[in-house]
């Protein structure tokens, strides 16, 4: 049968004395978690209280077995990705809560830097994990006002910190002279929130809410906080640097292109200006030999559609509206090219006259006579 990797007791006694494994390693026990209120600074300066009942300790103590253990609190979690780096030790699998909910554990501080930070007085101990709370405010009969109740916890990791929100209670036993002992009932120690005030501030413009236990942590936001500024500020300017790039390649290509489409535009119209020019000519052409036969000086009109409207002119006198479209003027010059020299009768007297006949050396126009049918007639006498 398998027993919890924890338990509660009601007798408390004193924790163990050091030992220094061989390999170096320091075999500790201290006092981890403690009922009590918890005080916090928000990044505006005001503080706020949080109570920390041993219902939830009891509830929560089983997450502290197997953690691991650091040198101060890291920026955000321990993972198993970074764990390597930042664990200095681990905690036993035995978790024990005594009465007045101090809860006892077991460590092993492995690393060489944390063995020299606990020889210099870096001994007390700060959980890092997250909570549920209870915002409904109250008051301890021992420990005073709070502003909110912690109702669960999940514990990431433990750290040896300088000072330990939880007063000097909470702490190893790093020497081999003297036990340490703690008497029940006891209020936490009060201890405050060393921050210096001149970061308040600048946690309160850069938008830092987190809770903040010290200097170090307050500036240790603070470098975090600029550090992810200037990474989105470069990567902006990057963004902004590659946009202008693609928007004056974009420029450049569209004024190409604008060149190219100016220049077909232009062998167009000269295409369409030549085209014209020869439909021109030769429109001109094709209307001179009949212009010239109406009495017309074809080169006296070079433009055909000039000639055009003289013909339709000639065509139909004082008929022809002054105002007459192109299109008008065109079906009257094909009428008339199509009717050849006929016009409006006159040219058939003409050509009747221009046969002439010979009389004493002289030349008359003929004038018209009787048919050879008609004489023909006369001569039979029919």
């Amino acid at each position: 049968m398998s027993s919890s990797p924890w338990s509660s007791r009601a007798d408390r006694g004193p924790l163990l004395r050091p030992h220094v494994r061989a390999d170096g390693v320091m075999l500790v026990e201290g006092i981890a978690v403690r009922e009590g209120v918890l005080e916090y600074r928000r990044a505006d300066g005001s503080t706020f209280r949080e109570f920390v009942p041993l219902a939830t300790i009891l509830d929560s103590a089983g997450g502290l077995a197997r953690l691991p253990l650091t040198l101060q609190h890291p920026d955000g979690e321990v993972t198993r990705d970074n764990v390597g780096a930042l664990g200095v030790g681990d905690v036993d699998g035995e978790v024990l809560v005594e009465d007045g909910g101090f809860v006892r554990v077991k460590l092993a501080i492995r690393r060489a830097d944390a063995l020299d930070a606990v020889a210099r007085g870096t001994q007390e101990l700060s959980p890092g994990y997250v909570t549920q709370i209870d915002s409904t405010p109250g008051t301890h009969p021992v420990y005073g006002p709070y502003d909110a109740t912690q109702i669960a916890r999940r514990y990431n990791h433990l750290a040896l910190v300088d000072q330990a929100r939880g007063g000097p209670e909470v702490r190893i036993r790093a020497d081999g002279v003297a036990t340490t002992s703690i008497t029940s009932p006891v209020a936490p120690s009060a201890r405050g929130v060393h921050v210096n005030s001149g970061f308040l501030p600048i946690l309160s413009f850069l938008g830092i809410t987190r809770r903040i236990d010290s200097d170090e942590s307050a500036l240790s936001l603070i470098e975090a906080s600029l550090r992810a500024r200037a990474d989105a500020d470069e990567e902006a300017a990057v963004a902004a640097a590659t946009a202008d790039a693609e928007t004056t390649a974009l420029q450049e290509a569209l004024a190409t292109a604008t060149s190219a489409l100016a220049a077909l535009q232009a062998e167009l119209d000269a295409a369409a200006s030549t085209a014209a020019g020869e439909v021109e000519k030769a429109d001109h052409a094709s209307l001179s030999p009949f212009a010239a036969s109406l009495g017309l000086l074809p080169s006296a009109t070079p433009r055909a559609r000039d000639l055009r409207a003289a013909i339709a002119a000639r065509h139909l006198g004082q008929a022809l509206k002054a105002d007459a479209s192109d299109a008008y003027v065109d079906a009257i010059v094909d009428i008339a090219r199509t009717q050849g020299t006929r016009g409006d009768g006159r040219v058939d007297g003409r050509q009747a006259w221009d046969t002439a006949d010979r009389v004493d050396g002289v030349v008359h126009p003929r004038k018209p006579g009787p048919s050879e049918a008609s004489l023909a007639r006369w001569g039979t006498g029919k």
